[in-house]
């Protein structure tokens, strides 16, 4: 069953055009909804939700590129990061606050985990300076991104994890010839116990894939949500919940939704699940975020409904165009043009993301006098596609721009 509350909230500064994640807060009924606007690549905005869902508390913009972000018991704390400077709020995500730069020349931060233990995190990164092999690395922190520690090497990539409910507690599922995993660890992601998944709920081969992992509120509580893409046009998901570190898995709901934006998060109140929809409004530059709500482990649901203006952060950009990275041209085919500004002679180093966010490139820092700079970008090996590029300025200043290939 699930009941609807339609709440036509129209917002005039805030909405969602690419892609958003979705984040349980301090305590059992707040939520956060993070993402970027439809019309440029760094601007974010954060939502903050009360009642379930049912409310919106704070609407914030914020011109920082980030990867995602975590909430912490405390209330209106989070922390999140931008490539490799990390960033704080302690007010909901009303101002965002500079933490530090992670400094290291080859690698970049892809996702942080944590936010059950204060100011203890998991790091994940990617280090292009061994790419073209397996390049992930793991750091810990315990004071909040002030200090990492290494943790395991190029071989330890993290697959749809998720932090546990004691320090250094860690899940992930790794996958290997279309069987899935359910991998635990207790140091941080050094080691792992690991069990399969039956594939009666995960089956590559088979078109059934996970898609979120979810803790729950008690010690071996877990949530698996999982994806199969080749249910009409439509995108069907199948929520499982667990009481046993996932040695077994309890069916509890099958949804399917007619977009591609979902995401899913447990609550911080037991049995509490929350879902969320993005999608485009018909005849309407708007797009329609669902969120829903259970409090039975997903098999019901409540849901609430808002409108959001596509045009957030236009006004803010304005300001800021000259600080961005410039193509010509764009889209490109073969050989394009990068062009940024430097205001003194800074050490500067260039590299390139995919539309997954892994680094595909790199360019060693060099010494760049000021003015204006311009780099010829050989492009003819690249497919087709968007990809973005990050200029990292004396490892502190962030540049980032959109390039689109097209053949």
């Amino acid at each position: 069953m699930v009941v609807v509350l339609c709440m036509s909230f129209i917002s005039s500064a805030h909405g969602y055009g690419q892609g958003f994640d979705f984040f349980r807060g301090h305590d059992s009924t707040d939520l956060y909804v993070f993402g970027r606007t439809a019309y440029s690549s760094s601007n974010y905005n954060i939502i903050h939700f009360i009642n379930y869902g049912g409310t919106i508390q704070i609407e914030n913009n914020h011109a920082n590129n980030a990867g995602n972000y975590s909430a912490e018991k405390t209330p209106g704390k989070i922390f999140g990061h931008a490539f490799d400077l990390f960033y704080s709020s302690v007010d909901y995500g009303k101002t965002v606050t500079g933490l530090s730069v992670f400094v290291n020349d080859y690698t970049t931060i892809d996702r942080i985990y944590g936010g059950e233990i204060p100011g203890d995190y998991i790091v994940e990164g990617s280090d292009c300076s061994i790419y073209m092999g397996p390049c992930g690395v793991i750091y810990k922190t315990f004071d909040s991104f002030q200090h990492f520690t290494f943790v395991a090497d190029s071989q330890r990539s993290i697959h749809f994890g998720e932090p546990g409910m004691i320090s250094g507690e860690l899940f992930q599922i790794p996958t290997i010839n279309g069987q899935a995993f359910l991998s635990h660890s207790l140091d941080y992601g050094a080691t792992y116990d690991t069990i399969p998944i039956s594939s009666s709920v995960v089956n590559l081969n088979m078109g059934v894939r996970p898609f979120v992992l979810s803790r729950g509120t008690q010690r071996g509580e877990l949530f698996l949500v999982t994806q199969d893409t080749t249910v009409s046009s439509n995108v069907q998901y199948k929520i499982y919940h667990s009481n046993n570190y996932g040695t077994a898995w309890d069916l509890k709901s099958t949804h399917v939704f007619d977009s591609a934006s979902q995401n899913f998060t447990a609550g911080r109140k037991q049995c509490s699940f929350y879902m969320a929809n993005l999608k485009a409004t018909p005849n309407s530059d708007f797009f329609t975020l669902q969120i829903y709500y259970s409090s039975d482990c997903g098999v019901t649901f409540q849901e609430f409904e808002y409108l959001l203006s596509p045009d957030v952060g236009t006004a803010e950009l304005k300001s800021t165009n000259d600080e961005k990275i410039r193509f010509s041209p764009n889209p490109a085919n073969g050989k394009t043009s990068l062009c940024f500004e430097l205001a003194k002679t800074s050490s500067v180093s260039i590299e390139c993301y995919d539309e997954l966010g892994k680094c595909i490139w790199i360019k060693k820092p060099e010494t760049i006098p000021a003015g204006t700079v311009k780099k010829s970008i050989d492009i003819e090996d690249f497919h087709p596609g968007c990809y973005f590029f990050k200029i990292k300025i004396d490892n502190q200043k962030v540049l980032v721009g959109k390039l689109s290939i097209a053949r």
